[in-house]
């Protein structure tokens, strides 16, 4: 494949995700269908999932696969990990190979158990703490084409993730406003 092939094919899966991020939808289906695409467009991605900070708490609100929920519940356990960082820090965090990794003692290892290698973790919200989490079977299974096809996808979900909170919020608010009154007894 050509550089224009590349870029040409880039742009066109691009394109079809913001298509398909921005349709209207109830934000678990928005969610969804953001960690199901992210398996799709990002190369060398086995599993997706997105962390949520709800009331104090974070959740794995949505995910591709079992593992993701078994890995999102090994770094809140433990109370470190790339994507609790990602929420923290509010960037893109990389581990090439969790199995030589000093950054997180106790998820990292693990992590290899439940055999994941490599991880990519963005950042999703501004209204909000939340991280789109990126989980690879092998390591170093995220190149630099793929980290920034990564951060482009994350900057779109942000955005689908808010518009969608902002509908579900516009929804409240007209629901409310429009409920009949009770007549007084």
């Amino acid at each position: 494949m050509t550089g224009s092939d590349v870029t040409s094919e880039l742009e066109s899966n691009l394109a079809e995700v913001a298509v398909a991020l921005f349709a209207p939808g109830t934000l678990e289906a928005t969610l969804q269908h953001i960690v199901t695409l992210a398996v799709a467009t990002v190369e060398g991605c086995d599993a997706a999932g997105v962390f949520l900070a709800e009331n104090g708490q974070v959740t794995t609100a949505a995910s591709s696969d079992p593992v993701v929920v078994v890995l999102d519940r090994l770094q809140l356990d433990s109370d470190e990990g790339p994507c609790l960082d990602a929420v923290a820090e509010e960037g893109t965090v990389y581990a090439d190979d969790l199995a030589t990794t000093q950054r997180w003692s106790q998820f990292a290892p693990a992590a290899v158990g439940a055999g994941i290698r490599s991880v990519l973790a963005f950042r999703l919200s501004a209204r909000r703490a939340s991280a789109l989490n990126l989980y690879a079977r092998l390591p170093a299974a995220f190149g630099a084409t793929d980290r920034a096809k990564g951060l482009i996808f994350a900057t779109l979900s942000g955005i689908a993730l808010d518009t969608a909170e902002q509908r579900a919020d516009e929804e409240v608010r007209t629901t409310t406003s429009t409920m009949p009154c009770e007549p007084a007894s």
